[in-house]
């Protein structure tokens, strides 16, 4: 399993908009899991599709319930249906919409929610993906 740690090294700051140096502190720590996630929005352009935000979501769900988290919500930008679906992928359901709720632009955000973290469908589901996201990375090399 790689460590998020030397691939921030490896990228360095071109991950961008100061999100860099936040996921340089996820492994020294984990303070604020709301503040983290909400930053999880965000890959540089340069760095999509290479499953990076994929490989931070695990961490930080991982993390979350190692931390006693039972369930989670997120914003994604109504219109970023890429980052939807990978929240999909984890359980995670929309429950609301929060309108304006971008600044930049006044885009909506969908709240998504995801419950029983703790428990053993969660937990199996979470190491199945795991694994064939490590199994995808390997290939990807």
């Amino acid at each position: 399993h790689r460590n998020l740690l030397l691939r921030q090294i490896e990228i360095g700051e071109r991950l961008g908009g100061g999100h860099a140096k936040r996921m340089e502190q996820i492994n020294a720590q984990m303070q604020d899991l709301r503040d983290i996630f909400s930053k999880l929005h965000y890959v540089h352009p340069d760095f999509r599709g290479k499953r990076y935000g994929e490989e931070l979501l695990v961490h930080l769900l991982n993390e979350a319930i190692e931390r006693g988290a039972s369930w989670i919500t997120l914003e994604a930008r109504e219109t970023n249906v890429v980052a939807q679906n990978l929240y999909k992928k984890y359980g995670f359901t929309i429950v609301s919409t929060r309108r304006a709720y971008y600044s930049d632009n006044g885009e909506n955000a969908v709240v998504m929610w995801a419950g029983h973290l703790r428990g053993d469908l969660y937990r199996n589901r979470l190491a199945t993906l795991s694994r064939e996201l490590d199994a995808a990375i390997e290939r990807d090399r």
